[in-house]
Order: C-alpha cells, then sequence, then structure tokens
C-alpha cells in the first residue's frame, strides 16, 4: 500500500513554499569559507547574516555537541533571534545535547526521522522522550515558531506529512554567498533552517516528494516538514 500512498502523493500538484528557506552548508561554501567543521565564529557570522537578510526565526539541523572556542560568541548571535538548537537521540548513548555553553540560546528540539521498512521517510513522531527528557521534532518546533500563539505540542502523536511541499522546491541559498550579503530577499519573512547539503557531509532521506527515490539532504526533508504543518497538510 505504501507504493501506492507515494505514487498519489506524487500525482498531486505541489504546493509552493512561502514559509521556510534553508541556508545550505554547500560545495561552494566549503570552498570558499574552508572545510567541515566550521568553526563557532563562522557559524555565528552566519547566523547574523540570516538575521540580517530577514529571516524571523533560526533553526539549526547540526549537532554542536563538543565544547568549542567561540560558543559564547555563537549564544550570542542566537538569542538575538527565535533560535532551536538540534539534539541527536542515539540508541545506546541517549541524548546528544549541544555544548552548554548554547543550551541557552535556543529552544532544543531533535532531529531524527522515523524511517519505513523500505527506507523512505514518511512519517514522524511530534516529540521523542528518554531518559526523562521529552524534545519536539525539528520541523514541529520550527513550525511552532511561526505561530503567534503556538499551542502545546502533542506528545508522541505520529503526524505524516504530504510532502506536496517538495524538499528539493525550498528555497535555498548558500551560506558563502549569504556571508557575502548575495542572498537577496529569499529568506525574508520566513523559518530559516541551516544545515549542510554538500555532497558527502550529513544525512540524505527519500520522501515520497523525492524525484525518482532520489536521496535529499536532511534539512531540505526537515524545512518541507515544517512547510507542510505550516500548511495543513
Amino acid at each position: 500500500d505504501l507504493p501506492v500512498r507515494d505514487a498519489l502523493l506524487r500525482a498531486f500538484p505541489s504546493r509552493a513554499v512561502a514559509d521556510v528557506a534553508v541556508v545550505a552548508i554547500d560545495e561552494e561554501s566549503l570552498g570558499s569559507e574552508g572545510p567541515w567543521p566550521w568553526s563557532r565564529a563562522r557559524l555565528s557570522a552566519v547566523a547574523k547574516a540570516a538575521r540580517g537578510a530577514g529571516g524571523r526565526a533560526l533553526a539549526l539541523d547540526l549537532l554542536l555537541v563538543a565544547l568549542s572556542d567561540g560558543d559564547d560568541v555563537l549564544a550570542g548571535s542566537l538569542r538575538r533571534m527565535p533560535s532551536i538548537l538540534a539534539a541527536g537521540l542515539d540508541a545506546k548513548a541517549g541524548w546528544l545535547f549541544p555544548s552548554p555553553a548554547l543550551r541557552g540560546a535556543g529552544k532544543l528540539a531533535e532531529t531524527s526521522f522515523d524511517v519505513d521498512h523500505d527506507g523512505v521517510v514518511r512519517r514522524l513522531s511530534s516529540t521523542k522522550q528518554r531518559d526523562g527528557t521529552s524534545l519536539p521534532a525539528l520541523s514541529v518546533a520550527a513550525a511552532s515558531l511561526a505561530v503567534e500563539t503556538p499551542g502545546p505540542i502533542p506528545v508522541g502523536r505520529v503526524l505524516v506529512p504530504d510532502f506536496r511541499s517538495r524538499p528539493g522546491e525550498v528555497p535555498v541559498v548558500g551560506a558563502s554567498r549569504l556571508l557575502a550579503d548575495r542572498a537577496g530577499d529569499v529568506l525574508r519573512g520566513r523559518i530559516v533552517f541551516l544545515g549542510v547539503t554538500a555532497a558527502g557531509l550529513g544525512d540524505r532521506f527519500v520522501t515520497p516528494g523525492s524525484p525518482a527515490g532520489t536521496p535529499e539532504p536532511g534539512v531540505l526533508v526537515h524545512a518541507a516538514a515544517a512547510s507542510a504543518l505550516l500548511a495543513g497538510g
């Protein structure tokens, strides 16, 4: 039944993505700004530039677990706009939280996806719990930042985005272009996701909206899921 459902979803017209955008750490950015991982100071500059380009909030799809020089600088930049910091969930180690110096700079959200047996992401849990801590999904937390008075996030609810907001149609600006003040109005008024899209780095996933079953960067999938939630899809 799942492949048939996927085909039906792909047959529906796509939905314009008007509420989210992605700042991508792409090949061009790595070539001009240096190899990954980047310093906290450089990430702080990206966050500052996203705010300057009109982004209404920033969701980091980056696990910044280790203490690092410049944590305080990045934390200061994140506090200047509504921000979300990613936490990972490891089956053995449990929660992988951001560096202690960063935790107070934004809300925490978890970045995992629920992958079906055939390797396709069709659903996500609104929250995940472990060791007495419950965190919302990154896309759910980001979508809540677009609402003036967000209601409570339902605990443990399975959400099935329609992915008519296609991951491949999310507006993207490279981090290096943003730092060079060449983003234009791409980010203005949108929830901005910051993550890695460069080949060979970061997770990639297939969704019902992925062309020909091609894996797409996780940050695009998070952004598309948030857009679907905001559109009632």
